[in-house]
């Protein structure tokens, strides 16, 4: 008897059309699960056009939207649909709750909400029937100095530009505070549109030449397109033309990695030779001046022509 139940229960989840596996674990091509590097994009602050809305992101899975700095939906969750690693295509969010009342006493709901090139949008119902679109964009600066003036952009000013390591395996190419990042050739961070590399808190009293301190914006653990740990970037500061970073490796093993900016006008190869300059005992040593010998210069190549007297028998 509870062999013919099971079966017929095997029957009916067929004809529903239920299945016994989570479909969400996997959601993209090549069998890739690309939430968590959307998620990275999207955790931080993002305000509309007026100001007077605002969200909060965080790393859990969780959204929060605000007026002004009421709370109106706290920690909701969060569902991503991530179709590939480009965080600027179009993804839908899902909003679990998605409904708050009022002041007044007029429900909302979130009827959709989705992100795409670097906008969140949540599209809302009023229980009066009106309905509204928010567009969201991430908050690039935050207001913390005197009078509710940045003043972090000397410090964004002396990032931009690309630096590399002595050894040239890292390399970081900055804009302000967003970054491409790579290692062995290999980018593990872009400059996406809105996303920051790093966060600081550099006001008009610091000194340039002093460590200001440097935040993974997105969290210290660095990952590739598969969402794996490459390395967790323990500290990282600017200090006096010079970047330094404290990173561990996944087996446990640190490393300390300094980063010079590199001169856009350098030619390919020379960044190699200014920075580990050749052994003055390797390098090929100029001739020495003759006696008697005019130097001849041909297309920037000085030549020195040596004359030789034969003696003559009288």
């Amino acid at each position: 008897m509870a062999i013919l139940i099971l079966g017929l229960c095997l029957v009916a989840l067929l004809f529903t059309g239920c299945c016994l596996f989570d479909a969400h674990i996997v959601d993209g091509p090549g069998m890739v699960n690309y939430n968590g590097i959307l998620l990275d994009a999207l955790i931080g602050d993002w305000s509309d056009g007026e100001k007077c809305c605002h969200l909060k992101i965080g790393g859990d899975y969780t959204i929060s939207v605000y007026r002004y700095d009421v709370p109106l939906l706290e920690n909701a969750g969060l569902t991503l649909h991530a179709a590939s690693e480009d965080t600027s295509e179009y993804s839908d969010l899902d909003v679990s709750p998605n409904t708050w009342t009022e002041e007044t006493g007029n429900s909302v709901e979130i009827t959709r909400a989705y992100h795409e090139n670097g906008t969140i949008t949540l599209e809302l119902a009023f229980a009066d029937g009106a309905k509204k679109d928010l567009d969201f964009q991430r908050e690039c600066f935050m207001l913390d100095g005197p009078g509710m003036m940045y003043e972090g952009g000397p410090l964004d000013e002396a990032l931009t530009g690309c630096w590399c390591s002595i050894d040239g395996r890292f390399v970081l190419d900055f804009e302000g505070k967003c970054a491409d990042f790579s290692v062995d050739g290999k980018m593990l961070s872009s400059k996406d549109e809105g996303y920051y590399f790093v966060d600081h808190d550099f006001s008009a009293k610091d000194d340039l030449n002093e460590r200001c301190d440097l935040l993974p914006f997105g969290g210290p653990e660095i990952k590739d397109e598969t969402y794996e740990t490459i390395l967790t970037i323990d500290e990282m500061w600017y200090q006096a033309e010079h970047i330094y970073m404290n990173i561990t490796w996944p087996d446990g093993k640190p490393e300390s990695i300094v980063f010079s900016k590199r001169n856009d006008s350098m030619p390919t190869g020379e960044w190699e030779s200014e920075q580990a300059p050749e052994s003055p005992a390797k390098a090929t040593p100029e001739p020495a001046p003759v006696a008697g010998a005019e130097p001849e210069q041909q297309d920037g190549i000085v030549q020195i022509t040596m004359e030789t007297q034969e003696e003559t028998n009288i």
